[in-house]
């Protein structure tokens, strides 16, 4: 917190972009007048510069993380990255055993550690063979978790295939948005799968129960999607994927669409402070398609200094906001 000769010495600067008075030592940049700076200081309301975020780990020991250990890209204000009780990883760097705490750093990059330089080294007993040999066991049920055994169904239906989600996902590459694909579901034998093309490499999976089923592998007379009961597969294209597929096309040529390489919030972030730079007076927003969340839209938006991001889901009669 700035004292004595450090506000006496205070130089408070003009924004160029939004015509306001910066705070040189909190950055609050909200002041329509420079003695409003002054009040700031008088008043004690200047909490001062942050020098980096206090943390907690999971045994109760506390912690540091300088402001330029928090991220790759440049922060000048914490709060712009996390927020209190915010769970954050992070890898210590040092341990003060005196103090019983220790420090930190959020970083990518540090906490990638592509190049090892993090990683204690190893002693000449280390038993580089069975590492290698747990390492081989990991890769290997990684290999049989991806391919998800199915069981083979006999159903007659132009868009039924006897695959698996991954090939589903490859022949999708080359269809049109909002098409789809049914196919055996590793859920069993009274379950399929609806894999539907919401965008370029993204795919909605949408589970299907059957009921009243004449044997193990035929189609259910049935057919459910969460509490919503369809007569045939025909049905549940029209009444569930097809309007869901025309929503999201109806999202597409929004005009305020944009595209942020599967709903990043970094990107969609970087977007709309620039636009903030060229109208202050708007609340500026986009709405961009989520990979991480097949189905679903990233409603983005800059209502001050702070972005805040919204999901949005495509259901069959609309949109569900949050």
């Amino acid at each position: 917190k700035p004292e004595g000769d450090q506000l006496d010495q205070a130089n408070p600067v003009r924004k160029e972009d939004t015509g306001l008075w910066q705070c040189p030592f909190c950055l609050k940049n909200d002041f329509p007048e420079l003695s409003e700076v002054w009040n700031h200081f008088d008043a004690g309301g200047c909490p001062g510069q942050a020098t980096g975020v206090r943390i907690r780990l999971d045994n109760g020991i506390t912690g540091y993380i300088h402001i330029k250990n928090l991220s790759d890209k440049h922060v000048t204000d914490p709060e712009e990255r996390v927020s209190r009780g915010q769970m954050i990883h992070c890898r210590i760097t040092k341990i003060d055993v005196e103090r019983f705490s220790i420090d930190a750093t959020s970083k990518s990059s540090d906490l990638l550690d592509k190049n090892h330089e993090w990683r204690p080294p190893k002693d000449p007993f280390y038993d580089h063979e069975a590492e290698a040999k747990d390492i081989k066991i990991e890769e290997d049920a990684k290999k049989i978790k991806q391919r998800q055994t199915y069981i083979k169904r006999v159903i007659v239906h132009p868009a039924f295939h006897n695959i698996s989600f991954v090939e589903a996902e490859k022949i999708m590459a080359n269809m049109e948005q909002g098409e789809c694909i049914i196919r055996p579901s590793s859920k069993g034998a009274d379950h399929l799968t609806v894999t539907w093309k919401v965008a370029d490499g993204i795919y909605q999976h949408i589970d299907v129960r059957e009921e009243n089923k004449e044997n193990a592998f035929s189609l259910g007379q049935s057919l459910w999607i969460g509490n919503e009961e369809f007569e045939d597969l025909d049905e549940i294209i029209a009444r569930h994927v097809n309007p869901m597929a025309a929503h999201a096309r109806d999202l597409f040529s929004f005009r305020y669409y944009k595209d942020t390489d599967g709903g990043l919030k970094d990107k969609a972030e970087e977007f709309l402070k620039e636009e903030k730079k060229k109208n202050p007076q708007k609340i500026h927003y986009i709405i961009s398609v989520s990979k991480n969340y097949p189905g679903k839209f990233l409603l983005s938006y800059l209502p001050r200094n702070r972005c805040k991001h919204e999901l949005i889901t495509v259901t069959p009669e609309g949109f569900r906001f949050r």
